[in-house]
């Protein structure tokens, strides 16, 4: 019972995740039959890994409970049996004494005994012993039924175990397969110019639908505060210019304005600035703020936005994990998630913005030196 219960707090989790990850590998075959769409294929590749990632993890928690209670089913069944042989073989004793004395009635007792008061005792005695002989044999029978149990509960659940692991095997076969199928894709557009063109047009695409969210951002925020509080909060962003942290020590391998292509002489804006990042280190909030939204963005992959207010927000991007949920306020160098590569094509790195509400600011000149 204790593995039903237990097994069951995960059960609901991975069905969802199942089930939306059954959505997601459909949706890439889809995106595969059509020309283009390098970074929403991207995208959702991406979102199928990290589900993968999260179903293999709740699978090896059930695993592991199965096992733990597996091996404590072991121990109590040891004993059960310990239990049972030593009850059995004191009735064997038991047995072998009644069958050497032989019966004995009370006519019997009466006649051999030398008063009443000896046969009083002779009778309580016998009455004592035939009572004790009684529990024994519930005993007996008490731990039959307990050992043929745990015997039962043992095989269920090692068949669930083999079931859980063959599970996580196959999940781990697809989530190397998607692994390969990210590195085609991302080959494909670091060496075909059709792909690494169309990566550039749907990137154009991705900086309109960020503007647009930005947008809808202010609306929805004009809406909750005050015009006073606003122009309190934007001198209050103004005044930390040139002083705010980074978000993540590193190198600026791509700076804020139009980049052109070495190869393809292709250009495209860069509205923020990259910096380079070993995956998993630790992103910060550059000011303190609300977690406006935390969702996955092509081109930018998961995605936090912080709202500073007065209309500033920034931006933060390709991250691998987030650790912030919406809504959550956070302070100036507060950790917001993991540096990854998530919706990009050249490595790990971290992609940040600031954003004067849809206008884009050079974030080098608000970082402190």
């Amino acid at each position: 019972m204790v593995v039903e219960k237990e097994l069951s707090k995960t059960q609901g989790a991975l069905d969802s995740i199942k089930a939306e990850l059954e959505r997601g590998r459909q949706r890439f075959k889809e995106l595969q039959r059509e020309e283009g769409n390098y970074l929403s294929r991207l995208e959702q590749i991406e979102k199928n890994i990290y589900s993968s990632g999260r179903y293999a993890d709740i699978v090896q928690r059930q695993i592991d409970t199965t096992e733990s209670v597996l091996a404590a089913l072991g121990d109590s069944l040891t004993k059960a049996e310990a239990d049972l042989y030593r009850a059995r073989e004191l009735m064997k004793r038991r047995l072998r004494n009644a069958h050497m004395t032989g019966d004995v009635n009370r006519l019997q007792m009466l006649l051999t005994s030398g008063s009443p008061s000896e046969f009083i005792r002779r009778v309580r005695y016998f009455q004592d012993l035939n009572r004790h002989d009684r529990l024994l044999a519930a005993s007996i029978k008490e731990s039959i039924a307990s050992v043929n149990g745990k015997r039962s509960a043992q095989g269920e659940n090692r068949d669930k175990l083999i079931k859980l692991l063959a599970d996580k095997k196959k999940e781990q076969q697809a989530l190397v397969a998607e692994e390969a199928q990210r590195r085609t894709v991302l080959s494909d557009i670091r060496t075909k110019k059709s792909a690494h063109e169309a990566m550039v047009a749907e990137l154009e695409e991705a900086h309109g639908e960020l503007n647009a969210l930005i947008k809808a951002l202010e609306g929805r925020r004009k809406k909750a505060r005050e015009e006073e509080e606003e122009r309190r909060a934007a001198v209050s962003f103004e005044n930390r210019k040139g002083k705010l942290p980074w978000p993540l020590r590193g190198e600026v391998v791509r700076k804020f304005g139009n980049v052109v292509h070495p190869v393809y002489k292709t250009v495209t804006p860069n509205n923020g600035i990259d910096i380079a990042a070993k995956k998993g280190a630790a992103v910060v909030s550059a000011a303190p703020g609300d977690v406006a939204l935390v969702k996955w963005m092509r081109g930018y992959g998961r995605c936090v936005f912080i709202d500073h207010s007065g209309g500033y927000y920034t931006l933060y991007a390709h991250l691998d994990e987030v650790s912030v949920t919406e809504n959550a306020k956070v302070t100036s160098g507060a950790e917001i998630g993991k540096a990854g590569e998530t919706g990009t094509t050249g490595g790990p790195k971290l992609h940040f913005e600031i954003k004067l509400r849809a206008e884009s600011l050079n974030p080098e000149e608000w970082l402190e030196k």
